[in-house]
Protein backbone atom coordinates (compact mmCIF):
# COMPACT_ATOMS: atom_id res chain seq x y z
CA UNK A 1 0.00 0.00 0.00
CA UNK A 2 1.39 3.41 -0.97
CA UNK A 3 1.98 6.04 1.69
CA UNK A 4 -0.68 8.72 1.86
CA UNK A 5 0.86 12.06 0.91
CA UNK A 6 -1.95 14.59 1.33
CA UNK A 7 -4.16 15.04 4.39
CA UNK A 8 -6.99 17.36 5.38
CA UNK A 9 -8.05 17.19 9.03
CA UNK A 10 -10.00 18.99 11.67
CA UNK A 11 -7.86 18.80 14.78
CA UNK A 12 -9.46 19.35 18.15
CA UNK A 13 -7.11 19.23 21.10
CA UNK A 14 -8.15 19.19 24.72
CA UNK A 15 -6.23 19.49 27.94
CA UNK A 16 -7.52 17.00 30.49
CA UNK A 17 -6.48 15.42 33.73
CA UNK A 18 -5.23 11.84 33.87
CA UNK A 19 -8.51 10.82 35.51
CA UNK A 20 -10.54 12.42 32.69
CA UNK A 21 -8.37 10.72 30.09
CA UNK A 22 -8.89 7.32 31.75
CA UNK A 23 -12.67 7.82 31.84
CA UNK A 24 -12.71 8.88 28.18
CA UNK A 25 -10.59 5.88 27.21
CA UNK A 26 -12.98 3.53 29.04
CA UNK A 27 -16.00 5.06 27.28
CA UNK A 28 -14.29 4.88 23.87
CA UNK A 29 -13.52 1.16 24.20
CA UNK A 30 -17.19 0.36 23.58
CA UNK A 31 -17.14 2.16 20.22
CA UNK A 32 -13.56 2.07 18.96
CA UNK A 33 -10.60 -0.26 18.64
CA UNK A 34 -6.90 0.58 18.31
CA UNK A 35 -5.65 0.90 14.75
CA UNK A 36 -2.75 -1.05 13.29
CA UNK A 37 -0.16 1.18 14.97
CA UNK A 38 -1.59 0.94 18.50
CA UNK A 39 0.82 2.37 21.06
CA UNK A 40 3.84 3.80 19.33
CA UNK A 41 6.55 6.41 19.58
CA UNK A 42 6.25 9.50 17.39
CA UNK A 43 9.07 11.97 16.89
CA UNK A 44 9.21 15.33 15.15
CA UNK A 45 12.07 17.63 14.25
CA UNK A 46 10.72 21.12 13.60
CA UNK A 47 12.52 23.60 11.38
CA UNK A 48 12.61 27.32 12.01
CA UNK A 49 14.59 30.44 11.16
CA UNK A 50 17.46 31.75 13.30
CA UNK A 51 15.11 34.32 14.85
CA UNK A 52 12.37 31.69 15.48
CA UNK A 53 9.89 33.40 13.16
CA UNK A 54 7.68 30.35 12.60
CA UNK A 55 7.17 29.48 16.26
CA UNK A 56 6.62 33.13 17.18
CA UNK A 57 3.89 33.38 14.53
CA UNK A 58 2.36 30.10 15.70
CA UNK A 59 2.16 31.28 19.32
CA UNK A 60 0.13 34.31 18.16
CA UNK A 61 -2.64 31.90 17.00
CA UNK A 62 -3.13 33.46 13.56
CA UNK A 63 -5.91 32.33 11.19
CA UNK A 64 -3.16 30.90 8.93
CA UNK A 65 0.10 29.28 9.99
CA UNK A 66 2.57 26.86 8.48
CA UNK A 67 5.49 24.69 9.57
CA UNK A 68 8.02 22.25 8.21
CA UNK A 69 9.04 19.13 10.10
CA UNK A 70 10.51 15.68 9.83
CA UNK A 71 8.17 13.11 11.37
CA UNK A 72 9.15 9.56 12.27
CA UNK A 73 7.35 6.66 13.88
CA UNK A 74 8.90 4.15 16.22
CA UNK A 75 12.60 4.02 16.96
CA UNK A 76 13.64 3.50 13.35
CA UNK A 77 15.36 6.30 11.56
CA UNK A 78 15.66 4.84 8.04
CA UNK A 79 14.91 7.53 5.42
CA UNK A 80 12.08 5.35 4.06
CA UNK A 81 10.32 5.60 7.45
CA UNK A 82 10.88 9.31 7.96
CA UNK A 83 8.61 11.92 6.40
CA UNK A 84 9.28 15.53 5.46
CA UNK A 85 5.99 17.30 6.10
CA UNK A 86 4.68 20.71 5.17
CA UNK A 87 1.84 21.42 7.56
CA UNK A 88 -0.52 24.35 7.13
CA UNK A 89 -3.47 25.36 9.25
CA UNK A 90 -6.18 27.72 8.08
CA UNK A 91 -9.29 28.55 10.08
CA UNK A 92 -8.95 25.42 12.29
CA UNK A 93 -8.47 23.05 9.33
CA UNK A 94 -5.09 21.31 8.99
CA UNK A 95 -3.64 20.54 5.57
CA UNK A 96 -0.58 18.30 5.53
CA UNK A 97 1.55 17.32 2.55
CA UNK A 98 4.38 14.87 2.99
CA UNK A 99 6.99 12.75 1.29
CA UNK A 100 9.41 10.25 2.66
CA UNK A 101 12.86 11.75 3.11
CA UNK A 102 14.00 9.33 0.39
CA UNK A 103 11.41 10.72 -2.05
CA UNK A 104 12.39 14.29 -1.27
CA UNK A 105 16.11 13.63 -1.70
CA UNK A 106 15.63 11.71 -4.95
CA UNK A 107 17.68 13.50 -7.58
CA UNK A 108 15.56 15.33 -10.15
CA UNK A 109 12.31 14.85 -8.21
CA UNK A 110 9.55 16.83 -9.88
CA UNK A 111 6.84 15.91 -7.38
CA UNK A 112 4.57 18.85 -6.60
CA UNK A 113 5.13 18.39 -2.87
CA UNK A 114 8.92 18.57 -3.39
CA UNK A 115 8.42 21.89 -5.20
CA UNK A 116 6.23 23.22 -2.39
CA UNK A 117 8.78 22.27 0.29
CA UNK A 118 11.58 23.90 -1.68
CA UNK A 119 9.48 27.04 -2.13
CA UNK A 120 8.80 27.12 1.62
CA UNK A 121 12.53 26.75 2.37
CA UNK A 122 13.28 29.62 -0.02
CA UNK A 123 10.62 31.80 1.56
CA UNK A 124 12.04 31.28 5.07
CA UNK A 125 15.76 31.59 4.44
CA UNK A 126 18.10 29.99 6.94
CA UNK A 127 15.73 27.23 8.04
CA UNK A 128 17.36 24.70 10.28
CA UNK A 129 16.40 22.15 12.94
CA UNK A 130 15.05 24.08 15.91
CA UNK A 131 13.18 21.61 18.14
CA UNK A 132 12.89 17.86 18.63
CA UNK A 133 9.74 16.47 20.24
CA UNK A 134 9.14 12.79 20.92
CA UNK A 135 6.21 11.14 22.68
CA UNK A 136 4.39 7.86 23.03
CA UNK A 137 0.82 7.79 21.73
CA UNK A 138 -2.04 5.41 21.22
CA UNK A 139 -3.69 5.48 17.81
Amino acid sequence: MANKKIFKRYELKYLMSEEQAERLHTLMKAYMRPDEFGRSRVGSIYFDTDDHLLIRRSIEHPVYKEKLRIRYYGDRTAPSQMFLELKKKYDHVVYKRRLTVEEFLKEGSQEQITKEIRYFAGLYRGLGPAAHISCDREA
